[in-house]
Order: C-alpha cells, then structure tokens, then sequence
C-alpha cells in the first residue's frame, strides 16, 4: 500500500539509517515536509521503501526465515545502466537471457544478442549485435523508448515470482 510518513531523527544527530519512519495515516492533516513510500508485505513479512531512496531498490527482496521474495520497482526518471547491468548479471547463462532478447524482438526484430560492456569510468551499458550489422552497436543509440523496455524487461525477468512496480507506466 502507498503509505505517508515523515523522518523522526534522534536528538543525537543524524546519521544514514538512524531514523525511524512514522506513518501518517490522516491524509487530510498531512504536513508539508511528509514523503511517499511503499508499504509491502509478503510470507508474513513487511517492509517499509521510501519510493525516493534508489539504494533500497538495486536488491529488494520481502525475506522471511523460509522464502525470499524478489521485488523491483522502476521509477519514471531517465534509465540506470548500473541498475540494468547488475539486473542482466543476476540472469547472465539463464534461459531469462533469452527471453529479454526475445522481448527486444517485439521492438526490433534485427536484434540478434544483448550484453552490457564497460563503456569507461565503471559505467556499464548495454550494446546489441544487429542482422546483418558486423559491430555491436549501443542500444542507446536505437532511442529512449527501446532503453525504457528494456528497463522493464530486464525488471520483470528478475521479479519472477515477486513483485514489479513501475511508476508512471504509461
């Protein structure tokens, strides 16, 4: 559930995971200074992720002592090659590689094969071989709609059995 809540910090000071979130549930009285987030249970287990904290969601998994839940979620802002990346390493030698080039298809039927290389300054990005293209060409290059799917895609394929959320779908 789509949940409101403001940071409650100790007097001590700040310092990154020292503060506690309080739900705000009355809507009608809600303070300026309140943010958004994700309320989400699974297997007997909930979990609490501010919709603006990127760190929260590169791993997310609903985890209880027996089951592990995977959970993505995919913001409207512009892509993020580190995020795709390490989505593609979590199903590099798996039948999910195939099935995100057979879903790249749908756009582009000339794709023939998807990596992600080092591009320079640890910035990994995805390039495509092309039928009847010699060079790998980079994805980027073919647009920011066929980037976008693939964000889902890749979001999807490591969601299996858990949950996909994305912001904004249209």
């Amino acid at each position: 559930r789509i949940v409101t809540y403001l940071e409650d910090y100790p007097e001590s000071g700040y310092t990154y995971g020292s503060g506690r979130r309080k739900i705000i549930n009355d809507d009608l009285n809600r303070p300026a200074d309140s943010k958004i987030g994700l309320e989400v249970s699974s297997n007997n287990v909930t979990r609490f992720l501010p919709i603006d904290d990127d760190r929260l969601f590169k791993r997310a998994y609903l985890k209880d002592d027996k089951k592990s839940t995977p959970l993505q979620f995919i913001r409207p802002r512009s892509i993020d090659r580190e995020t795709n990346g390490q989505l593609w390493d979590s199903i590099t030698l798996t039948p999910k590689e195939a099935s995100v080039v057979e879903a790249l298809r749908i756009i582009d039927s000339n794709i023939e094969r998807i990596t992600f290389v080092n591009t320079g300054m640890n910035v990994r990005s995805a390039v495509v071989k092309l039928k009847n293209v010699e060079q790998p060409m980079p994805l980027r290059s073919m647009g920011d709609g066929i980037n976008r799917i693939l964000t889902i895609i890749l979001a999807l394929v490591n969601a299996e059995n858990g949950y996909l959320l994305i912001d904004e779908f249209e």
